[in-house]
């Protein structure tokens, strides 16, 4: 494993599915498509501090499972995170995000 390194931005887009169909949507058409652990495992690998954190979508509490697990996995790879962003259209109630 190479050197983990320190990352200004860290994005994950953890679905492409949408509970709307806006018609100014910029992310285009839903699909029923989800992120990976393994993908977020490869990709958490690499670092030990992100200074922005950012959970995006498709609307990103569709996935709250692998929103979980990333936060999970940051803490036990003992990553710093200076902030995270989620951006959701907040249309419904999700009680696992307000956890």
């Amino acid at each position: 494993m190479s050197k983990r390194k320190i990352i200004g931005d860290l994005a994950f887009e953890v679905t492409q599915n949408c509970n709307l169909e806006c018609l100014h949507c910029l992310r285009g058409q839903k699909r029923n498509v989800n992120m990976t652990k393994e993908i977020v495992d490869a990709t958490l690998d690499n670092y030990q501090y992100i200074n922005s954190l950012l959970f995006t979508g498709g609307e990103p509490t569709l996935n709250m499972k692998i929103i979980k697990y990333i936060v999970n996995q940051i803490k036990i790879r003992g990553i710093g995170v200076g902030s995270f962003y989620l951006v959701t259209n907040a249309t419904f109630y999700c009680p696992d995000l307000i956890l």
